[in-house]
């Protein structure tokens, strides 16, 4: 647990930047926390150097200094290896490090932060004006005369903030954004991005190199929430709007190929396409409800999940289990879902106080969630980071036999 300076509301992790040692019992991670400052006062994206257990390693570091042939219990085999290693390796000596490794200057509140999945430190920031920059983490970073960082693309056509963001998996590059001016728009910055790109790069007295969207997509009658882009049809992009609605676009023609109208009743505030699955759609809304889609049949859902006590603001799949989603909102929690155990019975969980669904819930805010991340390490897979209204910053890891605790008895 972390109390920021200010309230963020975009919390990200840099995919596959990790630091492990095989004679210590933690590794490090790195997360982006952008800041919701006060008017007059600068905000900033954070690179957060932070401590993670790692308990595998306990195994590992008794091997190196222990007998690793004789048979002790757990705790045993822990004191017996950390009476032989240096104290400065124990988690237990770092617990609560939290380290800014790393500054990016932006000209607004931090509304959304995307890290490119296949490129790792490329990231786009949305603040609050509307503009969306991308920066490259790994190189200098310089500043311009009024102090913000020079962003190695500067992503112009909004009128507006927003909270929509998305990069596309399929096509590397491509991006889009959805504002609280209606608009979805896209972007393809693919020579701008490569780790080797210096030509064209702004020097500290410029804004940037700007760049205009491929299309504005119109249609919404409200602010758009956000935006994702499906995971292998690349040219599928799908946007949630405070007008209820979830439309589907082929950016081939620019054209609607699907609309899920009123997907939920007051807005839809956030929706993702499945990471494997062709035709599943998560989404969530201001009734409080997560919904599971079937886009070739956009009527009902296949899936309604209610447990959260106030809106939705976020959804989002885990990026090494097909089964399993995670949301958060307004009522403090962080809701991780077992969609396997959808055909289970309602009393499945302990008198039947939550849905068959509701593998794990994280309670630890003290007031509404701003946004939640899965960490994209396959080392470590269940790392989870979240924020909140009053300036907190958690990262926890549920145990993996709690969100898939299934119970073959009641499999059959």
């Amino acid at each position: 647990m972390h109390t920021l300076e200010w309230p963020s509301l975009a919390v990200e992790w840099i995919p596959d930047r990790r630091f492990a040692d095989p004679e210590r019992d933690y590794t490090l991670n790195y997360v982006l926390v952008g800041t919701q400052a006060a008017r007059g006062q600068p905000n900033v994206v954070r690179v957060m150097e932070v401590a993670v257990a790692n308990p595998e390693a306990a195994g590992v570091m008794y091997d190196l200094y222990g007998d690793a042939d004789m048979d002790h219990g757990d705790a045993e085999m822990e004191e017996m290896y950390k009476a032989c290693v240096d104290p400065g390796k124990l988690f237990t000596n770092v617990q609560g490090h939290l380290a800014c490794e790393q500054v990016v200057h932006v000209d607004a509140p931090v509304l959304r932060i995307r890290a490119l999945p296949v490129e790792t430190n490329i990231v786009a920031v949305k603040t609050a004006s509307g503009f969306v920059g991308v920066y490259n983490l790994v190189q200098d970073l310089a500043t311009d005369a009024r102090g913000h960082t020079v962003p190695e693309a500067l992503l112009r056509g909004h009128k507006a903030g927003g909270f929509g963001l998305a990069w596309n998996v399929a096509k590397l590059g491509h991006i889009a954004s959805g504002g609280d001016d209606g608009l979805v728009n896209y972007w393809d910055i693919q020579h701008r991005i490569s780790v080797d790109y210096v030509e064209g790069g702004a020097g500290p007295d410029l804004i940037g190199p700007e760049v205009q969207p491929l299309q504005r997509l119109t249609g919404h009658s409200d602010v758009v929430t956000d935006v994702t882009w499906h995971e292998t049809h690349g040219h599928l992009l799908a946007s949630a709007s405070m007008d209820g609605d979830v439309r589907i676009w082929d950016t081939r023609f620019n054209t609607v190929c699907t609309t899920i109208s009123g997907a939920h009743v007051g807005g839809t505030t956030s929706a993702q396409f499945h990471p494997v699955g062709a035709f599943q759609l998560a989404t969530g809304g201001m009734d409080s409800a997560v919904h599971l889609w079937d886009i070739r049949r956009p009527h009902d859902p296949v899936v309604a999940l209610a447990y959260h006590g106030r809106a939705v603001q976020a959804v989002q799949w885990s990026p090494f289990d097909e089964r399993v989603l995670a949301s958060s909102g307004d009522d403090g929690r962080v809701v991780v879902w077992d969609i396997g155990k959808a055909s289970l019975p309602y009393a499945y969980s302990e008198e039947g106080l939550a849905p068959p669904e509701v593998s794990f819930v994280h309670l630890g805010h003290m007031g509404r969630v701003t946004a939640h991340a899965w960490s994209r390490c396959r080392q470590d897979p269940l790392l989870m980071a979240s924020t909140d209204t009053v300036n907190g910053l958690q990262i926890y890891r549920p145990r993996e036999s709690v969100v898939k605790d299934f119970i073959p008895s009641l499999m059959r």
